[in-house]
Parts: structure tokens; C-alpha cells; sequence
């Protein structure tokens, strides 16, 4: 049994302070299960295509333990943990202020993170003023279910907006902020965006997968029909080319110059597309470190304290279709 002294836990009906017990985390797939069910999609059997949109669709071994050491990692900030639950999901989210009384920040994670990595901004957000919720994504760390699709992650945004009301700004992370861009774009969040190291093209992710498990090209194709079929519409459909001009209102886009999980490129066709984008280049962070890091955290609240952070990028009307990934 593990206790908690800095955190509070709220459900629907009981708040208890100080000392909590903390649930046990739901199950996920261990690395042995994850490299097995990998060597198994190399042979033709039936509905492999299902089980290899099944592993995409699967967070990385250990996600929901790196959430857990997270959570009991000394975090000096008073929080609150609280479940969100929509019709058919159940949410984890973590609260620090009070996002009723005070303006506050709505953070969104990445692919195979958490949501208290946005745990060093609480601070500065707090001797700013605002209150944060942060949450895990479904089937991230105390969040449910085994998968999670792109769609999940943008109905996992809608899910805090509706609980929490609408934010003063969004902050997201690698798939994070990309979903926060299409909650823009297709779902009316109108509030300033700090996007961190966006990807532009979730094709160009179910390729990769595919070519480090030696599933081949025309193997990806089976998988893309299958993920459009999941979540009723083409996979295509989430490229940044179709959707980043729909967002109207002031973006920060950051990304560095040494992020080797999501090309650059794919920063710079959101600060090129976006009408009000702002870019802001950074070198040495790569993908992670980027999100934590001092001078991040600060142009951030510099740019949401209205301030213009960055460079404005102009599109020229060359064709990004190819290099934009």
C-alpha cells in the first residue's frame, strides 16, 4: 500500500486530504509481451493486420510505471488528483490551483508519456497566476483502456474542456500538441497554443513502425486501413496540410534542432501554415529534454503574457508535401 502526503484525491463524491491511498495502476504490456507480439506479426496469419493496429495503438512497456514514479517523485506543488469520466472512458487528471476560481493552462502529453511531465511548470504557472490540469491520455498512465488512437488523444482534450471549462491557454506535447491543433481547428478550442515538437503526419508514424518491425511498406497500407477504420475517417485526414490553416488564434510552436523522433520539419510546416504561428528554434534538447527545459518553460509564458516570442516564418507556396513529415 503507498501513501501520498503532498497530494489530495477528489472523486464525485469524497475528498480526502493529506494522506491518501493511491489505486493500483492499470495493467500494461510488458516488454517481453510487446517484443513477442512484434516477432508474431512477421508471420501471415489471421488478422494480423488487427493485432499490428492493435500494437500501434499500444503505448510503449513501462509508460505507466514512468507515470508512477512520476507521481511519487517528491512533487512539491499541492495537487489534486481527479477523474474525469466521459461516457465510455475514465480519465486521470492532476490539478494544481484552482481552475474555477483561477485562468489555467490545459496540458496534453505525448505518445507513450504521462501528464505530470508538464510537472515542472507548476511553479512558474502558480507565480504567474494560473492554475494547470494535466492528464493522462487514454491508456497512459492511470487513464483507461490498453489503446489509444490519435482521436482518443483530441476526445481525451474535449473530455478536461467540458469537466473543466474552457482553458486561458493549451500547452501540448509531440502527439499531444498535435491533437491540440486539430481541437482547434475541428472542435472550436480558441485559445493561445504553445505546441511542442508537433508531428505533422500520423502516416509517417505507422510507417516507421512498420519498417523497425520488418513489416515492409505495403504492410503499413493494411495498418493505415485499419486505423481509418477505427476511428471512422481517413488517417490522412490528420496531416498538418489539412488542418493547420484552420488555426486562427496565437500559436508558439517550439521545436529543436536535435529531435530525432520528430523531424523538425514537422515543427516548421505548423509555424509556416498557421496564420498567427510564432517559431521558436531551440539546439541540444532533442525531443524530450525540450519539454522541461528552463528556457522553454519560460519563452511560454512570456508568449501567453502576450508578448511576442520568436520569429514569424513565411510560407512561400512551395509544395510541403513530401517534406513536411
Amino acid at each position: 500500500m503507498t501513501i501520498l502526503s503532498n497530494v489530495e484525491v477528489e472523486s464525485s463524491t469524497i475528498v480526502r486530504t493529506k494522506k491518501q491511498t493511491v489505486s493500483a495502476l492499470p495493467p500494461e504490456l510488458t516488454s517481453q509481451q510487446f517484443r513477442w507480439r512484434a516477432m508474431a506479426l512477421r508471420l501471415p496469419w489471421p488478422n494480423r493486420t488487427k493485432h499490428a493496429a492493435d500494437l500501434f495503438c499500444s503505448p510503449l512497456p513501462g509508460t505507466r510505471a514512468r507515470a508512477e514514479r512520476a507521481l511519487f517523485a517528491g512533487i512539491a506543488t499541492p495537487m489534486v488528483l481527479k477523474t474525469v469520466q466521459s461516457a465510455d472512458t475514465r480519465w486521470q487528471s492532476y490539478v494544481v490551483g484552482d481552475p474555477k476560481q483561477q485562468p489555467y493552462l490545459l496540458c496534453s502529453h505525448g505518445w507513450s508519456s504521462f501528464g505530470l511531465r508538464f510537472a515542472p511548470w507548476f511553479e512558474k504557472a502558480q507565480q504567474e497566476g494560473f492554475a494547470i490540469v494535466c492528464f493522462d491520455h487514454t491508456a497512459h498512465g492511470r487513464s483507461e483502456k490498453k489503446t489509444a488512437t490519435f482521436q482518443s488523444f483530441v476526445d481525451g482534450i474535449n473530455a478536461m474542456r467540458a469537466h473543466y471549462g474552457e482553458p486561458y491557454a493549451a500547452i501540448g506535447h509531440s502527439l499531444g500538441a498535435a491533437a491540440l491543433a486539430v481541437a482547434a481547428a475541428e472542435y472550436q478550442l480558441r485559445v493561445p497554443l504553445v505546441l511542442i515538437a508537433p508531428p505533422a503526419s500520423l502516416r509517417r508514424a505507422v510507417e516507421r513502425f512498420a519498417q523497425r518491425l520488418g513489416l515492409g511498406v505495403a504492410f503499413s497500407e493494411q495498418i493505415i486501413r485499419e486505423l481509418s477504420k477505427r476511428v471512422g475517417r481517413k488517417l490522412d485526414d490528420f496531416h498538418v496540410r489539412h488542418f493547420a490553416s484552420a488555426v486562427r488564434q496565437r500559436i508558439l510552436v517550439a521545436h529543436d534542432t536535435e529531435d530525432t523522433d520528430v523531424s523538425i520539419n514537422a515543427g516548421l510546416s505548423y509555424a509556416m501554415l498557421a496564420p498567427r504561428a510564432q517559431w521558436l528554434q531551440s539546439s541540444g534538447l532533442g525531443h524530450h529534454k525540450i519539454v522541461h527545459a528552463p528556457k522553454t518553460i519560460e519563452a511560454a509564458f512570456t508568449f501567453l503574457s502576450g508578448a511576442e516570442v520568436g520569429q514569424k516564418l513565411v510560407y512561400s507556396g512551395l509544395d510541403l508535401s513530401q517534406v513536411l513529415l
